[in-house]
């Protein structure tokens, strides 16, 4: 009985709550989106200008005319009928029950969804009618209703109300339907155009079986650990939309897939792959492509300097919007005047219409534009463009990749691929996934502590703190531990590697929540931070970071062997941690085979390192190619402390790669030695790599026999003052950075 009456408050609180969100997202005021006619607009690669014909009709230069004027001045209508013509969606009230939740409402939480169906649909309008093709009754939305948004909300949402306490749904439904608009078509083209365009809208309905529609959109969201109420950053929409292309079995959905960019990378071969994939099964066609490029456009905020990129972006005709928005707010934009975006907002709670009824009303589907400033965007975004076949793709990848000063970064060719690289200065965070209020930027109604450092700042000058943990965790020994072992490094306090303790120990060395650590501090921060360990898992474990690129082999035995002196007849295992560099503002192509021969060693446990700006886990290689793991990916908080959490999101199933010429030259080098006797056969074999890679050249690291105390200079008889002038002391203080290694 207790259970139930907890079921029934949590019903009850749900209904309070989407009751809530529906009055909420439902109190909009009819608002006049102003445009300049003076500058042209660009709409999903159209250009309107607005300009007068008639001088004499022209108002004074201060003056501004609105979209929603009577008196239509250039081409005014016909940019109103074109971006009236997009399909529009949003937030929808008393649609049928999402399945596992009490919810029958996506207000507050599913706005980036809703951004991710408009920038499908607007490819599916370009894959089937073309981006030529108008909706004839657009024009007739804007004036449809004579009475207020407010007004209008005020009645709606009392019925409303009344309607989530009760358990009844009211359906208002609009008044433009087929029977009604069927006569006004004068061929044959036309009416076939307007019952695909109604098809395109009925796989977007809120009924569990619609193709695209929210119910199916969250079904594929679980598998990225996600559930309704969730927030969904841009990045995660993007791959929920290619899983849904992929499982859809509707006959007329065949010719057309999705490809979602790697790291920012668009893999050409890969694109044509997917498109050729019919041609195997018998169809002469290749497939049209929608590609999803997810980026961040900025750390904190987006930077400015990349507006000409995004205005470059909507003016292409391949492009099919962006999923973007403001922080906390995900619109969906599709063109730009001036430094203002134009947009559709989800954020307007609507009644379900129900799209299985052969003529529903489409009003509700469509909505004039609005403009918001270019410095208010939230950095974090997915870029959507649409070409219909693979040479539609080539064109289109050699007109991106002209605007690669722009914001995207191009390589030609990898070793068994050609490549087109579109990379923003900053990678996105999606994540947001993880990330975020119902809001883009941050992908997760509750934001906990690892995602406010961990996806908060990037690019000019700020940098990302990139999961600080990663070079210990793979150098634990192995045991039947697995979810122990995952919950020492949980994002809370008490984790004894986590996030939280980490950045205590990293207060020692000037650093603090919000900074970059590089990978020396961070191999010092896991050092300490392990030998303070009091779980008693952990004490036949330690770790040694080397001095100076030296690993001295007294000191190691000698704190594998400290537990020996309280009684333990085992010596300890030991984690080695060597921060090197691989030369200076680049690394040196030299030391590719060195990096090769290490992550070969059965004693290595992967190297902290990455490309500039990104920190990676490096644990193997290809060719000339690094496999690494990303932790730039921002999931939502799991809580370790129970007993069954879930263990999904802390294993990733898609090895990554990237070529060694765009590792950066700081790293640390892990190796895991589990007794003095397997360190004694490490030291030997690393040692005979290490001269022959280093061919006859000053070796990266080196093992050397004795104590650190035995070549400390202090330390010496021969007083450092005769060592080195004011000069070379003053030099050597300046490069002595945990980034700088003088050999």
């Amino acid at each position: 009985m207790e259970a139930t009456g907890t079921d029934e408050v949590d019903k009850l609180k749900t209904k309070f709550i989407s009751a809530w969100n529906n009055m909420k997202y439902s109190w909009v005021l009819k608002t006049k989106t102003y445009f300049s006619r003076n500058s042209p607009v660009l709409l999903l690669g159209k250009c309107y200008h607005f300009k007068y014909e008639d001088e004499d009709k022209m108002l004074p230069a201060r003056s501004a005319r609105t979209i929603e004027d009577r008196i239509i001045a250039g081409n005014v209508e016909e940019f109103r009928k074109d971006f009236i013509s997009r399909i529009w969606l949003t937030y929808r009230e008393e649609f049928p029950q999402i399945e596992g939740s009490a919810l029958t409402t996506d207000c507050g939480w599913g706005c980036t969804l809703r951004t991710g169906q408009m920038l499908l649909a607007q490819g599916l309008i370009l894959h089937f009618l073309g981006r030529a093709w108008t909706w004839p009754d657009a024009l007739n939305i804007e004036n449809s209703d004579s009475e207020s948004w407010t007004s209008h909300t005020v009645k709606k949402f009392t019925s409303s109300f009344e309607a989530s306490l009760s358990g009844e749904r009211e359906l208002k439904t609009p008044t433009i339907s087929l029977k009604e608009t069927i006569g006004k078509y004068s061929n044959d083209q036309e009416l076939q155009n307007e019952i695909c365009h109604r098809k395109i809208i009925s796989w977007f309905g809120d009924s569990p079986l619609a193709l695209f529609g929210l119910h199916q959109l969250i079904e594929y969201g679980k598998k990225s650990g996600k559930k309704a109420g969730d927030w969904y950053g841009p990045a995660v929409v993007a791959h929920i939309l290619r899983k849904a292309v992929e499982e859809a079995r509707h006959p007329d959905l065949q010719g057309i897939t999705i490809y979602v960019a790697q790291d920012c990378t668009v893999y050409n071969s890969d694109v044509i792959d997917k498109q050729s994939a019919s041609m195997t099964s018998g169809n002469a066609d290749d497939k049209a492509v929608i590609i999803l490029v997810p980026v961040r456009l900025g750390g904190e905020r987006t930077n400015t300097d990349y507006l000409e990129f995004v205005k470059g972006v909507l003016s292409l005709e391949y492009c099919v919007g962006i999923i973007g928005g403001k922080p906390k707010q995900s619109y969906y934009f599709a063109g730009f005047q001036d430094d203002s975006l134009i947009y559709m907002d989800p954020h307007y709670c609507q009644s379900f219409v129900d799209v299985s009824i052969k003529d529903f009303p489409l009003e509700t589907f469509h909505c004039p534009s609005q403009k918001m400033s270019f410095r208010k965007m939230d950095p974090s975004c997915t870029i959507g463009f649409y070409c219909r076949n693979v040479q539609d793709f080539e064109r289109a990848s050699e007109e991106i990749t002209k605007r690669d000063h722009q914001g995207f970064d191009h390589i030609k060719e990898q070793p068994c691929k050609k490549t087109a690289k579109w990379r923003p200065l900053a990678r996105p965070a999606e994540r947001p996934q993880v990330q975020p209020d119902p809001h883009v930027g941050h992908q997760t109604v509750t934001m906990d502590f690892q995602t406010l450092v961990d996806c908060g700042r990037s690019a000019s000058g700020l940098q990302v703190v990139c999961r600080l943990t990663v070079g210990l965790a793979g150098g634990l020994p192995m045991m039947d531990l697995s979810q122990e072992i995952i919950s020492w490094f949980g994002d809370s306090p008490l984790a004894l590697f986590g996030l939280h303790q980490l950045i205590e120990y990293g207060k020692k060395s000037g650093k603090k929540a919000g900074d970059w650590y590089g990978p020396a501090v961070v191999a010092h921060i896991l050092r300490k931070q392990s030998k303070q360990a009091r779980h008693p898992d952990l004490q036949g474990i330690t770790i040694y970071v080397a001095q100076d690129c030296t690993v001295y082999n007294s000191d190691v035995i000698d704190k594998q062997s400290a537990s020996m002196t309280s009684g333990n007849a085992d010596d300890k295992a030991v984690i080695i941690l060597v921060p090197v560099r691989l030369g200076g503002e680049r690394t040196n192509t030299d030391y590719l085979e060195f990096v090769k021969g290490v992550l070969s060693l059965e004693y290595c446990v992967g190297i902290i390192g990455g490309k500039p700006k990104q920190s990676y886990y490096f644990a193997g290689f290809q060719d000339d190619s690094l496999i690494y793991m990303d932790p730039h990916y921002c999931q939502s908080f799991v809580d370790v402390s129970i007993k069954d959490f879930p263990l999904e999101t802390f294993h990733c199933p898609s090895p990554k790669k990237m070529s060694f010429r765009k590792m950066d030259p700081s790293c640390t080098i892990g190796f895991y030695c589990r007794n003095v006797q397997d360190f004694e056969r490490a030291s030997e074999e690393i040692t005979k790599m290490l001269k022959i890679s280093s061919k006859e050249k000053y070796p990266l690291f080196t093992f050397v026999n004795g104590h650190s105390r035995d070549y400390d200079i202090a330390s010496a008889t021969t007083n450092e003052e005769d060592l080195f002038s004011e000069d070379e002391k003053k030099r050597l203080k300046r490069f002595s950075t945990e980034e700088f290694v003088l050999l």
